[in-house]
């Protein structure tokens, strides 16, 4: 079967996640005519082509961002450790370092204290810090 330009424009749409109505009067055809062409395997195909098309982009842009992961990290670490930075932005780089690793208001972690023996510190911390931010802009 060849596919025209009807059968394009549809499953275009198809695979922008528009429903098969909107599809159909998009690529000037009726709902039943996308309905029966969804059982042919060369429609389908053209539909899960174009979804596949679709998402590249996206997927090459979550690598994009995943690849800038470590550099981001270090650079906040670098503002957190840094003499040079504003109190403000040292606090609000750590704050941020805490926020996304997972650790939140009322976490507490296990933490060696001078080698005697293990405490438990409260990362209700982040609250504290954040109130200090604010005063600090």
């Amino acid at each position: 079967m060849k596919l025209t330009t009807r059968h394009q424009r549809a499953a275009e749409h198809i695979a922008r996640g528009e429903s098969y109505a909107e599809a159909a009067r998009l690529a000037g055809v009726s709902r039943a005519s996308v309905m029966r062409w969804l059982k042919l395997d060369a429609f389908a195909d053209l539909v899960e082509s174009k979804r596949t098309e679709s998402l590249e982009p996206l997927a090459r842009a979550r690598h994009l961002m995943h690849a800038a992961v470590p550099d981001m990290v270090q650079t906040l670490i670098d503002i957190a450790g840094s003499a040079d930075a504003k109190p403000s932005e040292r606090i609000n780089a750590a704050v941020a370092i805490l926020d996304r690793s997972g650790l939140s208001k009322g976490t507490t972690l296990d933490v060696n204290v001078g080698g005697e023996g293990t405490g438990s510190l409260a990362v209700q911390l982040l609250t504290q810090m954040r109130e200090d931010a604010r005063l600090y802009s």
